[in-house]
């Protein structure tokens, strides 16, 4: 069952307004972090999702990914078997 536009997590569709930018900018600045992307905390997720035991069709939706091999090439995952 496709996930709902709002259930996605983190979509390009999404609206992220420039204060939340500056948020994210200023909290990077103040803790010393670098190279830090919005996209990382989509992949953390994703790592969770799978280490938690998520199925990887569930994920494939909740990130909006049109194939289950995007999805599967989630990097750097420790899956449940």
């Amino acid at each position: 069952m496709p996930c709902d536009r709002a259930e996605r997590v983190f979509t390009a569709a999404m609206d992220i307004d420039r204060d939340d930018w500056r948020r994210l900018k200023r909290v990077r600045r103040m803790t010393g972090v670098e190279g830090f992307h919005v996209h990382q905390m989509r992949h953390t997720f994703a790592c969770q999702w799978l280490e938690r035991g998520g199925s990887l069709a569930a994920l494939q939706q909740v990130l909006g990914h049109a194939s289950i091999t995007t999805t599967r090439g989630t990097r750097g995952c420790r899956m449940r078997r």
